[in-house]
């Protein structure tokens, strides 16, 4: 569903949780996620009730029926946008002034995905519920015809990208911290770039046996530069996962941040150099 490989969101979903696996603990459900009550106590809420309008919201009150969070890792949300997250709708409610109390959420690289992916998002979701639902007309009106986005378009598209705001909002509504990673993004390692969905497809394609050889295979424990350390491989791709790595993670995710973002950190943190380009520790990603 990322690109043309056909993969279901739920089974890419399944290998990230996979890959978050060798380097922390991934759980569902115990966070909680933005509610009715939490939107009406915040100061935000002209700002949510302002951009539901300018993605043409009917409704008075505003509904709020959200899922819970794609993954938990280590206490941090996590969401993974397939190529249905990135249109001209998740376009509009990215230019929300909101987003500047959010300054480490990858506004560029998002807005970039939702102007040069959409014919990706058309063609993906142009049909059935992915193009619209009864509750989606509900809260945005009828839809035009599939694959039609002038008039009033896609309301499933409009009620996604509306869902995707409230909850990069959570930090601010209720503290909890949430991590984004855009099917979009891309990992550089020693044999080239490569983007995650494709990652994540390749992963799911792999044989049951396989896949359950790589997770017996997951013993974690420190690394301290002169012996063997835990990989996960996907392919050709090796990742090195040091036990220390949740302490990692919280400290880079303090605030929404998709995988655009944690790359450029984790490259900084994997080759044990700081900022100011100094070496600070013998930890690594192959």
């Amino acid at each position: 569903m990322w690109g043309n490989r056909g993969v279901m969101p739920g089974k890419m979903q399944g290998a990230l949780e996979q890959l978050l696996s060798c380097a922390g603990t991934v759980s569902r459900k115990p966070l909680k996620y933005p509610e009715d009550y939490d939107v009406a106590a915040s100061d935000l809420r002209p700002e949510i009730e302002r951009v539901y309008r300018s993605l043409g919201g009917v409704l008075q009150s505003i509904p709020l029926n959200l899922r819970p969070w794609d993954l938990e890792f280590d206490g941090i949300a996590v969401e993974l946008d397939e190529s249905l997250h990135f249109n001209r709708y998740r376009g509009v409610i990215l230019r929300s002034a909101s987003y500047a109390r959010l300054p480490r959420f990858p506004l560029d690289a998002y807005q970039h995905y939702c102007s040069e992916r959409e014919e990706i998002c058309l063609k993906n979701g142009s049909y059935g519920k992915k193009w619209s639902s009864p509750s989606a007309e509900a809260q945005f009106g009828p839809a035009s015809q599939p694959k039609e986005l002038s008039g009033n378009g896609s309301p499933r598209w409009k009620q996604r990208a509306f869902y995707d705001f409230v909850k990069d909002l959570s930090p601010l509504l209720m503290g909890v911290k949430v991590a984004r990673v855009a099917v979009w993004d891309e990992l550089v390692d020693a044999d080239g770039t490569k983007r995650i969905g494709k990652i994540l497809s390749d992963l799911v394609g792999q044989s049951a046996p396989r896949a359950s050889a790589r997770r017996a295979a997951l013993r974690l424990r420190p690394w301290s530069g002169s012996e063997p350390s835990t990989r996960l491989g996907i392919g050709k791709h090796k990742f090195v996962c040091p036990a220390h790595c949740p302490e990692f993670i919280r400290s880079v995710f303090p605030e929404p941040l998709s995988g655009h973002a944690f790359r450029e950190e984790w490259r900084r943190f994997a080759t044990g150099r700081s900022r100011d380009g100094r070496r600070s520790h013998n930890w690594g990603i192959l």
